[in-house]
C-alpha cells in the first residue's frame, strides 16, 4: 500500500478515460483526493487490523490460561451501575450493552474465536474447527440450520443459564427477573455463513455478530473505522440541501389589514362617544375577527408548508446523498480492482450508500410510507440505522480478518432477549434493514403450536428466504428507464413475493409466531430502497463477494507491530 501511487494516470484508468484527453480540473482534483484518501483509509485498515490480531494474541500468551470467567466484583459492579434509580430503562440498556462488551469479548477469545477489532461492533469469526468444507454438498438445503444450532449450543451463545453468553452479567441468582437490563442487553444474536475458495475446495465460515454490543457509545469515529474495515469510503458527511424554507402569506389577509385600518381611519373622524363611531366600531369587530380567521388559517398552512418541506429536506438529502456516496464508492472500487486490493461485499455497499444515523425531521416515522408523489428517500425503515444490527457486526468482522469483503450467503438470526427455552435455539425475525441488504437469511415462519410448544419440544420452523432468487440476473443498463418508487416494477413484486414468505404460512415474529413478520408499509419501503440500488447498480451480481480466496495474503511469521513508520 506505501508503495502505490497516486497520480494522475491512476485517475485516467479509473475513469477509464484514454491519455491524451483532457479531464476536467475540478473532476480530476475529486478523483486524486478520493484515490488519496482510500489509500490513506486502507494503510490505516492494515495497521488496525494487525495490532488487534496482535493484541489477541498476546491475551491468549498472558495471565492464566482460563480468562473467560466473569468475576464477582465485575457482576456487583454491573449491577450496582444499572440500578433503577441511575436512570430511564433506556439509559441503563445502553449502559448495559457497554458492560457486556469486554465479558463477552474474553469469552469468545476464550473459546478461540478472532474477534473484531476495538472501536468497531462486536462480532467473531468461529474456530476453525467449526468451519464447514463443503465442496460438492448442497450446506444451506440440507444441515445448515442444524449445525448453526449446534454451535449456539456448543458455545451457549444464548439461554438463560449462568454461563449464557447473553447473561454473563446476571447475577447468578437471579434469573430473568422483570425487565433486568442486564437480562436484555443484547438482542439480536446472528451466525452469519460466508463462502470461501481455497485450493479450488468450497469452505462455509460461520461468523458471529451481537446487536449494539460495544466498546464506547458508537459516534462518528466508530462509523468511520466500520466503513474502513468493510472496505468502504469513510466519508459520512450528507449532501448539502440549499433551499430555503419561505411563506408567503395570503393576499387575503393583506387585503383584510387593509380594511382594518381604514376602518380605524374612518373612525378618528367622530368623538368616541357618538352613535356614528359605535356604528364604526362595531363594523370594525366583524373585520376584525375575519382577519384573524384568515391570519389563524395562514398559520395553520404555514405549519402544513414547513412540515412538508422539513420532510422534503431529509428525503431529497438522503437522495442525493445516496447518489454522491455511490459514485464515490464506485471509484474506489474500480481502484481496488486495478491496484488488487480488497473489494468491498455488496451489503456493504448498500448498507453505506443507506447509513442515515439521525433524521432532521420529526415528522418521519418508520410506520408512515411516504407518499409517492415526494420526491426524496425514506431511509427510516424501522427504529435504526443500517450499520446498527448484529449481522453488519459480523460482516464488518469477517472482511477485516479475512482481508477482503465477505458476502453473508445465509444469515441466521436468534432471540437474545426472551426466554431461548432448554434448547436454547430460539429463532427470531430478520430486521427489516438485513432483510434490505441481506442476500439471504434464514428466519422464524408461523408455527401452529405456538411459543409454549416451541420452547418445550426445540423445534422451531423457519425458512430460507433468499433475495436475489427472484430478482434480475443482470444490472439495469443505464440507457434504461426505471422509475424507483412505481409500485409494480420488478424489485417492488420480488421484494413482496419475498418478504411475504412461501412456506409454513408465511414469516413471522417471533414474539408471537403469528403476526407477520414485515407489514405492507414496511415492505413498500424495502422495495423502494431496494429499488435504488437496483437503479444505481449496486444489485450487480458480479459485485457479489462469495468465493473469494480465503486469506488473499501471506501471514509471515509473528513479529512485534510497531506501527508504520514515517
Amino acid at each position: 500500500m506505501s508503495e502505490i501511487k497516486v497520480d494522475k494516470k491512476l485517475a485516467y484508468d479509473v475513469l477509464k478515460v484514454r491519455q491524451g484527453r483532457d479531464l476536467d480540473n475540478e473532476v480530476l482534483d475529486f478523483m486524486l483526493k478520493t484515490l488519496e484518501h482510500m489509500k490513506a483509509s486502507e494503510l490505516l485498515y492494515a495497521e488496525e487490523g494487525i495490532a488487534s490480531l496482535c493484541e489477541q494474541m498476546d491475551w491468549h500468551h498472558t495471565g492464566p490460561v482460563d480468562k473467560g470467567e466473569v468475576s464477582k466484583e465485575v457482576r456487583k459492579a454491573s449491577k450496582a451501575n444499572t440500578a433503577p434509580d441511575k436512570g430511564s430503562s433506556t439509559q441503563l440498556k445502553d449502559v448495559a450493552k457497554l458492560a457486556y462488551y469486554e465479558p463477552i469479548r474474553n469469552r469468545l477469545m476464550n473459546h478461540g474465536f478472532i474477534v473484531s477489532p476495538r472501536g468497531t461492533a462486536l462480532g467473531a469469526v468461529f474456530p476453525e474447527k467449526d468451519w464447514v468444507d463443503s465442496t460438492g454438498v448442497r450446506f444451506f438445503d440440507t444441515t445448515a440450520k442444524q449445525a448453526t444450532d449446534a454451535l449456539m449450543k456448543k458455545y451457549e451463545l444464548m439461554g438463560d443459564s449462568p454461563s449464557a453468553l447473553t447473561r454473563l452479567l446476571m447475577p447468578k441468582k437471579k434469573r430473568m427477573e422483570g425487565e433486568d437490563p442486564l437480562a436484555s442487553a443484547v438482542g439480536c444474536i446472528c451466525v452469519s455463513w460466508t463462502r470461501h475458495d481455497r485450493n479450488g475446495r468450497t469452505f462455509y465460515i460461520p461468523v458471529l455478530g451481537l446487536s449494539g454490543v460495544t466498546e464506547e457509545k458508537p459516534n462518528l469515529a466508530f462509523f468511520e473505522k466500520t466503513c474502513r474495515h468493510l472496505g468502504l469510503p469513510t466519508s459520512l458527511a450528507l449532501e448539502p440541501y440549499t433551499k430555503r424554507f419561505e411563506f408567503k402569506a395570503g393576499a387575503e389577509v393583506g387585503l383584510a389589514s387593509k380594511a382594518v385600518q381604514e376602518k380605524n381611519t374612518e373612525m378618528n373622524r367622530f368623538a368616541r362617544d357618538s352613535q356614528e363611531y359605535l356604528a364604526l366600531k362595531q363594523e370594525k369587530a366583524l373585520l376584525d375577527k375575519h382577519k384573524k380567521e384568515l391570519v389563524d388559517a395562514d398559520i395553520v398552512r404555514r405549519v402544513q408548508e414547513q412540515t412538508q418541506f422539513d420532510i422534503e429536506k431529509v428525503l431529497v438529502t438522503n437522495h442525493d446523498t445516496m447518489l454522491q456516496r455511490t459514485n464515490v464508492c464506485a471509484i474506489q472500487y474500480r481502484a481496488r480492482q486495478l491496484l488488487r486490493l480488497r473489494q468491498p461485499a455488496r451489503q456493504a455497499l448498500m448498507s453505506y450508500v443507506s447509513f442515515r444515523e439521525s433524521k432532521d425531521s420529526k415528522h418521519l416515522e418508520a410506520a408512515v410510507l411516504q407518499p409517492r408523489t415526494t420526491p426524496g428517500v425514506d431511509l427510516w425503515i424501522c427504529y435504526w440505522h443500517s450499520f446498527n444490527c448484529a449481522e453488519p457486526a459480523a460482516l464488518s468482522c469477517a472482511s477485516s480478518y479475512f482481508g477482503d469483503g465477505c458476502d453473508v450467503e445465509v444469515c441466521f438470526p436468534y432471540e437474545g432477549l426472551s426466554d431461548a427455552g432448554p434448547f436454547s435455539n430460539r429463532p427470531k425475525e430478520t430486521c427489516p434493514w438485513c432483510a434490505t441488504v441481506e442476500l439471504g437469511f434464514r428466519s422464524v415462519s408461523k408455527n401452529p403450536g405456538g411459543v409454549d410448544k416451541s420452547l418445550e419440544s426445540g423445534t422451531w420452523l423457519t425458512e430460507l428466504t433468499l433475495n436475489t432468487q427472484s430478482e434480475p440476473r443482470k444490472k439495469l443498463s443505464p440507457r434504461s428507464g426505471f422509475d424507483a418508487f412505481d409500485d409494480n416494477n420488478v424489485i417492488m413484486q420480488s421484494t413482496n413475493s419475498t418478504l411475504g414468505g412461501g412456506q409454513g404460512g408465511g414469516l413471522a415474529r417471533n414474539k408471537d409466531l403469528d403476526e407477520e413478520a414485515y407489514g405492507a408499509v414496511v415492505k413498500t419501503k424495502i422495495g423502494r430502497v431496494r429499488s435504488m440500488y437496483y437503479m444505481l447498480g449496486l444489485m450487480d451480481p458480479k459485485i457479489v463477494a462469495l468465493d473469494r480466496p480465503l486469506f488473499p495474503w501471506h501471514t509471515p511469521a509473528r513479529f512485534k507491530f510497531n506501527g508504520f513508520q514515517d
